[in-house]
């Protein structure tokens, strides 16, 4: 599947480079915080380094029904 980016994700501060951004007024729910300023102990929060790119199940999923979709027969029940 190609995703390509939306106009407006384009420009989003991620892509453009925070460096360069003096007013980010995307960002108006709150200011920058610290996690320390939280309150709250994450000493047993993990971090895990998942997929990225989706649930590898629900990919599967999307891919065989547009493979359904494209067939010539248009097999769809």
């Amino acid at each position: 599947m190609l995703y390509r980016r939306m106009p407006i994700g384009i420009e989003a501060p991620e892509g453009f480079s925070y460096e360069n951004i003096d007013c980010n007024l995307s960002e108006s729910s709150f200011t920058d915080q610290k996690l320390g300023d939280l309150g709250i102990d994450l000493n047993d929060l993990l971090l895990l380094y998942g997929d990225h790119k989706g649930k590898p199940e629900l990919r599967e999923l999307i891919a065989q029904e547009w493979l359904r979709l494209l067939s010539p027969n248009k097999n769809r029940h």
